[in-house]
């Protein structure tokens, strides 16, 4: 199998890889807000219908790194700085950010395949994850100098790191044991739980 087949937008050529899709795709719309609410004290969500300030662009700006042959921009901080993934003429997977003044920084995380860069905050901390030689999924944080820190949930599969808020607090999803899809926090290293609501009392 190439990495060509493990890009989100693919992973339903395997039926494990179907339901990991699915969360993939629900994790755009939900992690940032996960990741916005981490921070905020009682005091902070009594002014939360105040919007922070937001990026904004006047006119749409197309843009690709070098060699790339298919482009997905997939978050962008409120500073403007864009990050997403790409896939070069040979099929692999690779990840960039892009900054407010257009300068494009390439980057793959240690021993992957392909990595995918998911969302940024506006310290310019990136998160994601990547697949390694044999297939295995890890998420992954990278820091402003470029370091990058493997983010793995213990018992659990296919972690993946959807966003992070300007606090540094990152939020996920992962399998466990049983395949069910369960969320995660991370924050300076340190892995925690997302309190699911009982739902057995919902009709």
């Amino acid at each position: 199998m190439s990495a060509r087949n493990l890009r989100p937008g693919r992973l339903g050529h395997r039926s494990e890889h179907a339901q990991r899709r699915s969360t993939v795709v629900t994790l755009g719309a939900t992690c940032a807000v996960l990741a916005a609410g981490l921070a905020l004290t009682p005091a902070a969500m009594a002014s939360a219908a105040t919007p922070s300030p937001v990026y904004d662009a006047t006119t749409a700006v197309a843009f690709a790194p070098d060699g790339a042959y298919f482009t997905e921009v997939t978050g962008m901080s409120t500073t403007g700085t864009a990050v997403g993934y790409f896939e070069d003429s040979s099929t692999n997977y690779h990840s960039y950010t892009r900054s407010a003044a257009g300068t494009i920084t390439t980057f793959d995380a240690p021993g992957a395949t392909a990595t995918y860069a998911l969302g940024v905050n506006a310290a310019g901390t990136v998160v994601g994850y990547y697949v390694d030689a044999s297939y295995t999924y890890h998420g992954f944080v990278r820091t402003p100098d470029g370091t990058i820190t493997t983010v793995d949930v213990p018992d659990g599969s296919y972690p993946i790191l959807g966003a992070i808020n300007d606090s540094g607090e990152a939020v996920g999803s992962y399998f466990d044991a049983s395949f069910t899809s369960l969320a995660f926090t991370w924050t300076a290293g340190v892995i925690g739980s997302v309190p699911i609501a009982d739902t057995t009392a919902v009709t």
